[in-house]
């Protein structure tokens, strides 16, 4: 039936992957290009994102996009998944599919601050 870029919308299949398509395009433009902004956007990884444009045939131009005023859902995003894994670094970034030192940079660009809780037993005094 060919690919998801050249299946009619009128099917079923057809729809979803048509309206899938414009989500993607719809994120990838309010990222400015960036497919990592645009996967954490859409809530999936940037790996799954990856292939999505690989099968609907979209290619992604940069644009240069201010750093100085990162996005909120981006920042509120990356907060959530950081406190639900308990401020582990390395549990973060596997969620969102990048490194460590991948998501140590998103925090700094994004001022994020990583604090992290250690539960130790309480020993009464005497």
């Amino acid at each position: 039936m060919g690919t998801a870029a050249e299946r009619p919308a009128r099917t079923l299949k057809g729809r979803v992957d048509a309206y899938e398509r414009r989500l993607i395009m719809v994120a990838l433009e309010r990222a400015g290009g960036n497919q990592y902004r645009a996967a954490l956007a859409l809530g999936v990884r940037p790996t799954t994102l990856n292939e999505k444009l690989k099968r609907f045939g979209i290619g992604v131009v940069r644009h240069v996009v201010d750093l100085a005023r990162p996005d909120p859902d981006e920042r509120r995003r990356v907060s959530e998944v950081l406190a639900e894994s308990g401020g582990r670094i390395s549990r973060a970034a596997a969620r969102l599919g990048m490194t460590r030192a991948r998501l140590r940079q998103e925090l700094r660009r994004l001022g994020i601050g990583v604090e992290r809780t250690i539960e130790t037993e309480q020993h009464p005094p005497g």
